[in-house]
């Protein structure tokens, strides 16, 4: 599917990711394109870092939002009797190590 405005076309890569050529057409201020020309930013190697750097900021925000939901949530609430099974597995699992170790188990 090409993107509205542009042309979809995929090209050899060598030994990386395969390539796709993409044709887009800008409308910007005078100003703006000649700024961004003048920097390098209309070059091909640019605008790819350019959208890497946002996909990747993206990426990470929805992340954070993620992580900001599953931090909303209650965790379980644990009764005093499930706490002290823990601990008596978690004690009992020790003695049995340091009994391996020691050459009793």
């Amino acid at each position: 599917m090409a993107p509205e405005g542009g042309a979809l076309r995929l090209v050899e890569a060598g030994m990386n990711e395969p390539k796709v050529l993409l044709e887009v057409k800008l409308t910007l201020s005078d100003s703006l394109a000649r700024e961004a020309s003048a920097s390098g930013l209309l070059e091909p190697e640019a605008i790819e870092a350019l959208l890497r750097e946002e996909l990747g900021r993206r990426r990470r925000e929805h992340l954070i939002v993620a992580d900001d939901s599953l931090a909303d949530l209650e965790p379980p609430a644990f009764t005093d009797a499930e706490i002290e099974a823990q601990i008596a597995a978690a004690r009992e699992a020790r003695r049995q190590r340091n009994a391996r170790r020691r050459g009793y188990g």
